[in-house]
């Protein structure tokens, strides 16, 4: 079993009572000894070798894995294009597809292409 390099642990802090957010004031217990490190490979880990069921493929081991990234854009035209009424993933999508260079470029692009649902999501290229 391969772990990831980082764990990220989400901690609710915070109740709604009657739709009022409420802090909770309580401390976070770790359930292990001073100076060692959670143990989480013998608890939550599989003793046996698992088999990959028909037609699940595995990680690929050592193979560099290619990662999706937000594009820099031009941040002065990203804000004119908000300011022009377009919501943020469109907005991000009309100006990466216009060359990140002209706000009236990538309005008029959005309008062309309000219809695609596929520019109502995030914006990530490889």
């Amino acid at each position: 079993m391969r772990y990831p390099k980082v764990l990220c642990v989400v901690l609710q802090r915070f109740v709604y009572d009657d739709w009022v957010p409420k802090k909770l004031e309580i401390e976070l217990q770790v359930p292990n000894k001073e100076g060692e490190f959670l143990d989480l490979e013998s608890r939550y880990t599989s003793k046996t070798k698992c088999e990959l069921a028909a037609g699940e493929e595995g990680f690929p081991v050592g193979a560099a894995v290619e990662e999706e990234v937000e594009p820099e854009l031009d941040a002065n035209l990203l804000n004119m294009v908000l300011q022009m009424g377009i919501p943020e993933n469109p907005a991000k999508h009309a100006l990466y597809n216009t060359g990140n260079n002209d706000a009236d470029a990538a309005v008029t692009w959005y309008f062309e292409n309000m219809a695609n649902e596929a520019i109502n999501q995030p914006l990530k290229i490889k």
